[in-house]
C-alpha cells in the first residue's frame, strides 16, 4: 500500500516525541504572514502575558555617593525611563516542547497542549506548527546572532523574586551607559530575566530564542525546519482545502489534532484532496 507522504511525516511525529518544536497561532496569522513566507516573528518582552516580563524595570543601585543626592534624581528617572526602552531592545520567539515523561503518552505531546490552543490559536480554531528541533534551533540561532547578542533554551520554572539579583552602581548609572548596562545583563543575567518564569506557566513546556536588537519586531525563516502544519480541533474544515494548497506549495505535511474521547490525537490528513 502507498503510504501519503503527508501522513507519513505525520506517523513519524507521532512516533519520536522530543525531536519536534511547536508554534501555535490563529488561522488568520497562519494565512496572512506566516505560511506565506514561513517566517516567525520575536516580539519584545513587553508585549509578552506574564507581568514578570511585561513589568516595568527600576534600577536599584550600590555605592556611596558624596553630594547632593536629591540632584540626582532627575538623572535616576531618566535612567530608569532609558532602562526600559533598552528592555524592548530584547526580542522573543517562544515554541513549545514536548513532555520529557514518556508515560504521559500523548497528554504529554506539544500539539496536545489544550491551554495552548486556548490561548494562542483562537481558543483552538487555529493551527499548530511544527518544526523540527535540530533544524530550528540551527537555523534560527544562527539568524539571531548574526542581527546581536542572541541565546535559546527551555525555560525554567520557579517562583522566586528576581530584582536583588539586578543591581548597578551610581556611576554607570547615571553616567546613562545604556549599552554598558545591556551587555552586562545580556552577559550576566539573561537567564534569570528572559528565560525563567513562574510555575504556574510550566505546562507551557516553553523554548525560547531571544536577541537583542533596536527593531521594533525582528523575524526568521524557518522553511528548513518547518515539517507540517495542523489544524486544531475547533477549526473550520473548510480551512484544511487553504492549508492542504500551503503544505503542497511547500511541501510540508498536512494534520488534524482532534480529542476522541479526551484523549488527544494527530491525524495525519492527504495531500490530494
Amino acid at each position: 500500500m502507498v503510504v501519503d507522504r503527508s501522513q507519513a511525516v505525520i506517523d513519524e511525529i507521532r512516533k519520536t516525541p522530543g525531536q519536534w518544536l511547536y508554534h501555535y497561532t490563529t488561522m488568520e496569522t497562519a494565512f496572512v504572514h506566516i505560511l506565506p513566507t514561513r517566517r516567525l516573528r520575536l516580539s519584545p518582552f513587553s508585549r509578552m502575558r506574564d507581568p514578570r516580563e511585561y513589568k516595568q524595570w527600576f534600577p536599584g543601585a550600590l555605592g556611596y555617593f558624596e553630594g547632593d543626592f536629591d540632584a540626582l534624581m532627575p538623572s535616576y528617572a531618566e535612567s530608569a525611563a532609558r532602562l526600559n526602552l533598552l528592555r524592548d531592545e530584547f526580542k522573543l520567539l517562544s515554541l513549545t516542547l514536548d513532555g520529557e515523561d514518556l508515560e504521559e503518552g500523548q497528554y504529554g505531546r506539544g500539539f496536545a497542549r489544550s491551554r495552548l490552543w486556548e490561548l494562542y490559536a483562537g481558543r483552538s480554531s487555529g493551527v499548530c506548527l511544527i518544526l523540527r528541533k535540530d533544524a530550528a534551533v540551527d537555523t534560527v540561532a544562527a539568524q539571531l546572532e548574526a542581527l546581536g547578542r542572541a541565546a535559546h533554551g527551555p525555560v525554567g520554572y520557579r517562583n522566586a523574586p528576581i530584582h536583588t539579583d539586578i543591581m548597578f552602581n551610581f556611576e554607570e548609572l547615571f553616567a546613562g551607559d545604556v549599552d554598558a548596562i545591556a551587555d552586562r545583563i545580556a552577559e550576566q543575567h539573561l537567564d534569570k530575566l528572559f528565560l525563567t518564569k513562574n510555575t504556574e506557566w510550566e505546562g507551557e513546556r516553553e523554548y525560547r530564542f531571544i536577541v537583542r536588537s533596536p527593531a521594533e519586531y525582528e523575524y526568521v525563516d524557518v522553511a528548513s525546519a518547518l515539517v507540517a502544519v495542523c489544524r486544531g480541533p475547533e477549526s473550520a474544515k473548510d480551512s484544511e482545502h487553504a492549508l492542504r494548497y500551503f503544505a503542497n506549495e511547500f511541501d510540508v505535511a498536512l494534520g488534524f489534532v482532534q480529542w476522541d474521547h479526551n484523549e488527544p490525537m494527530l491525524l495525519g490528513r492527504p495531500l490530494t484532496a
